[in-house]
């Protein structure tokens, strides 16, 4: 039977390397990780993941302990990525971190999964006769938008 070790190292391991990303640390902490907390989460994260081979390969041997090693990293990514991008407000221990020297506020609410820190018009950077030039919401919006137009104006002859 497989010891719980490898899989809590490479859960740990996985979270380390996803703190050390800006979206991740901001939904947790509220505010991007500055660049050398990035780097000391990167690595200890890759040291983590090192750790759950490790005690893979001593446990199972070389024949069976990598394979088994890469079926751990697969639950152990999943669940990681689960918890990140599902419910990012429920870690353990947010509260904690997050309200060390803060007040409540509205980073401390969870919002919905792929909300972008600032709201983004939903407009292109085209012009209009009556309201001028906009602001772009993302590029696909932004063609969409003007192969509709291009269609439009072409089925009117113009």
């Amino acid at each position: 039977m497989m010891s719980l070790a490898a899989p809590i190292l490479a859960l740990a391991g996985f979270a380390a390397l996803a703190l050390s990303m800006h979206k991740h640390h901001r939904d947790l902490f509220g505010g991007p990780p500055s660049r050398w907390r990035a780097l000391a989460l990167r690595s200890l994260g890759w040291m983590l993941l090192g750790l759950s081979c490790a005690a893979c390969i001593l446990e199972s041997g070389w024949a069976v302990g990598p394979v088994l090693w890469l079926g751990v990293l697969t639950g152990a990514a999943l669940m990681a990525v689960l918890t990140l991008t599902y419910r990012p407000w429920s870690v353990p221990g947010r509260d904690y971190m997050t309200s060390r020297g803060s007040s409540s506020s509205a980073r401390d609410k969870p919002r919905a999964v792929g909300a972008s820190a600032r709201p983004v018009a939903a407009t292109c950077n085209a012009s209009s006769p009556t309201t001028g030039p906009r602001r772009p919401a993302s590029e696909g919006l932004c063609r969409k938008l003007d192969r509709r137009r291009r269609a439009t104006s072409l089925a009117e002859g113009r």
